[in-house]
C-alpha cells in the first residue's frame, strides 16, 4: 500500500482535507469589530460573512448546512441563531442596526429566502420545523420612512416578525413587518402578507387572507 493510500484511509486526513477545501470556499469574509463571536457546529460552503461592529454573535446549530447564501450584520449588540438540523441554502440572513435578533428554531428548511431584521430592536424569530420555498422575503422594516405631511411623524414604524412552529411558506411570498403566522399555518404562493395568520390555516392573496380554516400539513406525499 503506498503512502498515498494510507493517508486517503486516515479520518483525520480526510476531514482536514474536507475542511480546507470549506475553507477555501468560503474565503469572502469581512469582519470587523470587537467582542464578535462565531460559534459553527454545523457546516459552511461559499457562505460570505460580513460583520461590522461589536458584539456581535453567529450560532450555528449541529447538522445545520448553509450553503451558497450571505450572512451580514452591521450594528451592535446583534444576535444570528440557526438551531440544530437547519438547512439553508442560498439567500441571506441580514442585520442592520443594534441590539436586532435573527432566529430559527431546529429543522428549518430554507430555499433562496431573505430574513432582514433592519433598524434597531427588532427580531425575526421562526419556530421548529418550519419550510420557506423559494424567493421569500421576510422583513421588519420597510427600510425607508414615510411622513405624515399634517404631523410630520412618520408612520411606517418597524415592528418584529414571529412565525409559529411547522410553518409553510410558498414561493414568492413577501411577510412584512408586524406580522405573526400561527403554528401549522400555511401561506400560498406569491402572497403579501400584512397582516397575522391564526394556526391550522391557509392564507394567499394580495394582501393575503385566510381562505381555508382547521388544515395541518406534511412533508409526505399521503395518498388516500
Amino acid at each position: 500500500m503506498s503512502i498515498k493510500e494510507i493517508l486517503y484511509k486516515s479520518s483525520f486526513i480526510r476531514n482536514l482535507t474536507y475542511k480546507i477545501k470549506l475553507d477555501r470556499a468560503n474565503r469572502k469574509k469581512w469582519i470587523q469589530g470587537d467582542n464578535i463571536k462565531i460559534d459553527n457546529q454545523g457546516r459552511f460552503y461559499k457562505v460570505t460573512q460580513k460583520v461590522i461592529g461589536n458584539n456581535n454573535t453567529i450560532i450555528i446549530g449541529k447538522y445545520t448546512t448553509v450553503s451558497n447564501a450571505r450572512i451580514v450584520i452591521v450594528g451592535n449588540n446583534n444576535t444570528i441563531r440557526l438551531g440544530n438540523g437547519c438547512g439553508f441554502e442560498g439567500g441571506v440572513l441580514w442585520i442592520e442596526g443594534c441590539n436586532n435578533r435573527i432566529t430559527l428554531g431546529d429543522r428549518v428548511k430554507v430555499m433562496d429566502a431573505s430574513f432582514a431584521a433592519i433598524e434597531d430592536n427588532q427580531s425575526i424569530t421562526v419556530g421548529d420545523d418550519s419550510l420557506f420555498s423559494y424567493q421569500v422575503e421576510v422583513r421588519t422594516s420597510d427600510s425607508h420612512s414615510i411622513i405624515d405631511t399634517e404631523s410630520n411623524k412618520r408612520i411606517n414604524k418597524p415592528q418584529s416578525i414571529l412565525i409559529g412552529k411547522h410553518v409553510w411558506v410558498g414561493a414568492m411570498v413577501s411577510i412584512l413587518k408586524g406580522v405573526t403566522l400561527g403554528d401549522n399555518s400555511i401561506v400560498g404562493t406569491r402572497s403579501i402578507v400584512t397582516k397575522d395568520v391564526p394556526p391550522n390555516t391557509v392564507a394567499a392573496g394580495i394582501p393575503a387572507k385566510v381562505i381555508k380554516t382547521n388544515v395541518n400539513w406534511s412533508y409526505d406525499h399521503i395518498k388516500d
